[in-house]
């Protein structure tokens, strides 16, 4: 009389597809992750730059058309930077990976428009906002007038510090 079944060299090369192929399917999975969070930074900071772009435009009840916000009028909190970039969804101001209540909008401490220079690093949760004088140097009070910016975030899948200007260089 025959048994019937599978022999445990069958199971186990069944079981060694079976891992091979969830193997591939995770390592899939987090690199889709990855994309997805670059594209939300990079989408992210297209949407503070375009919101920028009208603020230029369109002045504030502080500053006429023609500068962009100083870093101290965008403050670091949800409501000072609300207040300058009065359109801009609040999705837009939280990075992938930061708190419900973190704002990752931060500026920058200097003028130095090299991404590997920049004070402070962009981290995977923040991104930094330099607003630049005429001449190059960091644009720091109300009453200095800025003339262009640049938005950096990190990159994870590049692993680099990108950058987005404004219209107006």
């Amino acid at each position: 009389m025959k048994q019937s079944g599978f022999s445990v060299t069958e199971l186990l090369i069944v079981i060694v597809v079976i891992g091979a192929l969830m193997t591939l399917g995770v390592v899939n999975l987090r690199g889709n992750q990855v994309d997805a969070r670059d594209k939300e930074r990079e989408m992210d900071t297209q949407a503070i730059a375009i919101s920028l772009d009208r603020f230029y435009n369109n002045g504030s009840a502080v500053l006429p058309a023609g500068s962009y916000p100083a870093t101290d009028e965008m403050g670091g909190t949800e409501s000072a930077i609300r207040l300058v970039l009065r359109d801009i969804h609040v999705g837009s101001l939280r990075a992938p990976g930061a708190g419900e209540d973190e704002i990752s909008l931060v500026t920058a401490t200097n003028g130095s428009t090299d991404p590997l220079q920049i004070a402070p690093q962009p981290t995977g949760s923040t991104y930094v906002y330099q607003p630049l004088q005429q001449d190059g140097s960091l644009c720091e009070t109300v009453d200095d007038t800025c003339r262009r910016f640049f938005l950096y975030y990190y990159s994870e899948v590049d692993e680099l510090v990108k950058a987005v200007g404004s219209k107006n260089q």
